[in-house]
């Protein structure tokens, strides 16, 4: 396991750490007695936090930075499967089911993170009802999300698979941001090589509508990232394709957008 690991500091009543446990649901007077139990780490990119088949022992808050749920494959190259940004906690379903995690965690980006003992997250379960409640609402709306990704990557041509699975992601990163909700715009600072390993497609397709989406607006490309703009518009499309169950039967950005009702968006 590889990884660059920063010296420990105490974090106030006021600072980012403490708004973060308030943000899970946990009483004034839980949020205040775990202060001292968090730690702060740094990783660079390409460190591998915790590998497929490892017993997780903390859950980890990313402050900065790009994670990667993966599974290794036969090439050596990971396939990443999830992302998680910033204000998104991970490695829960290792520590609840307390079996060994079925799934690696890599860094795509150099992060921080904060991580809190997984004995302090069974405890919390079971005697924080605020922390329990809200822990139970974000693990079903991500099981949502990545039964939703299954289905379209099954089902769903390449058109779909690549417009909807940027949707899916803009989706996931900013569902658990602090910010999320007054966000205009996103940058997702990873290549398009992984986000077309997200979305399900080859390097060359997804590279082929992305070139599609920046020719009506809806991205910016540059190297090594994207910008997502018109993250209402992202949004409206995503909760069309959720309302009306359309038809993966799309092969063109241009017919997608339309006909899903951009011009009301």
């Amino acid at each position: 396991m590889t990884y660059s690991r920063t010296r420990s500091r105490k974090i106030g009543p006021d600072g980012y750490g403490y708004r973060q446990l308030r943000r899970l649901g946990m009483s004034d007077v839980a949020a205040l007695s775990i202060l001292p139990q968090i730690k702060i780490n740094s990783f660079v990119s390409g460190s591998i936090i915790w590998p497929k088949g490892d017993l997780i022992d903390s859950w980890s808050l990313v402050v900065t930075g790009l994670i990667a749920q993966f599974s290794p494959s036969e090439s050596r190259q990971s396939m990443p499967v999830h992302i998680y940004g910033t204000g998104s906690w991970f490695g829960e379903e290792s520590i609840v089911n307390k079996i060994p995690s079925s799934l690696g965690y890599e860094c795509l980006t150099d992060i921080d993170a904060i991580t809190l003992p997984k004995a302090v997250i069974l405890r919390l379960l079971e005697q924080d009802l605020g922390f329990s409640e809200n822990f139970s609402r974000v693990t079903v709306a991500r099981l949502q999300r990545k039964a939703e990704v299954l289905a379209l990557q099954k089902n769903g041509k390449p058109c779909m698979k690549v417009v909807l699975g940027i949707a899916q992601i803009v989706d996931a990163l900013i569902a658990e941001h602090e910010l999320g909700k007054e966000l205009s715009q996103l940058t997702i600072p990873i290549t398009q090589g992984v986000l077309a390993s997200l979305c399900g497609v080859a390097r060359t397709v997804f590279s082929s509508y992305v070139l599609q989406l920046e020719q009506i607006g809806w991205i910016e490309i540059s190297y090594g990232k994207l910008g997502i703009v018109q993250l209402k518009q992202w949004q409206s499309l995503l909760n069309r394709y959720r309302t009306s169950r359309l038809s993966p039967t799309f092969d063109s950005v241009a017919e997608l957008i339309s006909l899903i009702g951009s011009d009301r968006l």
